[in-house]
């Protein structure tokens, strides 16, 4: 298994990032409420990038899955680009201007192409990743709340977004907490993978929800706050809907 960091020479500004603390109790049930939310004001050196070599049995042949765990908030799109390149060996095509965007994700051993794709599309932008060249075209963007839900990992286990998924159980009691994170608080205690247009990155949130499961708080908070999601293999990205 090989390792790589996204170092502070991919990261122009990585923020500190909000630890959550989470009360379990015997039956899996889960409490916490704005105490939890402490900002710590630590900012991480170094982003939790790592790249793994995971051989997965196809028929008779043996398919190699690179895989990739990221933890970044507010890190410009152009250094994820550099890291992509660098790691994987794929060269960016860019047609027309991007714009500056800075992407705020966090996922656990999913391929990187999930990654990239729920991060382009969580920000409107039309790509087509084709070998080893992605092409991008700034000037044709995508209407999110359009596309339809792309195909799971291979062999994934079922999660927020399946018809028949239910989440555990959990008590919230929270006001004025940043969307990011409660996310992060789902992403680290029940394997929720997300990415989050730049335009949520401040969003704030108030819920009081007595043991409900946590994909349907989830859910009826995204629509309070008018906010599209769609999901690439286990990655879930957010946005704004057009009003």
């Amino acid at each position: 298994m090989k390792r790589k960091n996204f170092t502070c020479k991919y990261a122009v500004k990585i923020t500190a990032i909000i630890l959550l603390e989470l009360l379990l109790g015997s039956n899996g049930f889960a409490c916490f409420n704005n105490d939890s939310f402490q900002d710590q004001k630590n900012v991480k050196k170094e982003s939790s990038h790592q790249k793994t070599d995971n051989v997965k049995k196809t028929n008779s042949q043996q398919e190699i899955v690179d895989t990739i765990s990221v933890d970044i908030k507010n890190v410009a799109l152009k250094d994820i680009f550099s890291f992509i390149s660098d790691n994987y060996g794929t060269e960016f095509i860019v047609t027309g201007q991007l714009p500056p965007i800075f992407v705020t994700v966090k996922v656990s051993d999913v391929p990187w192409q999930e990654v990239l794709g729920a991060v382009l599309q969580s920000h409107n932008i039309s790509y087509q990743l084709i070998g080893k060249k992605c092409y991008i075209n700034a000037d044709n963007v995508l209407d999110t709340s359009n596309l339809s839900t792309f195909l799971p990992s291979k062999n994934h286990a079922k999660g927020f977004g399946d018809p028949d998924f239910q989440g555990n159980s959990i008590t919230i009691n929270i006001k004025d907490v940043e969307l990011d994170s409660f996310l992060r608080f789902l992403s680290n205690n029940y394997n929720f993978n997300y990415a989050l247009n730049q335009l949520l990155k401040d969003q704030k949130i108030t819920v009081k929800v007595q043991d409900q499961p946590w994909n349907q708080i989830l859910t009826n908070l995204l629509q309070e706050h008018h906010l599209g999601y769609n999901r690439i293999g286990t990655v879930v990205y957010i946005f704004p809907l057009k009003k």
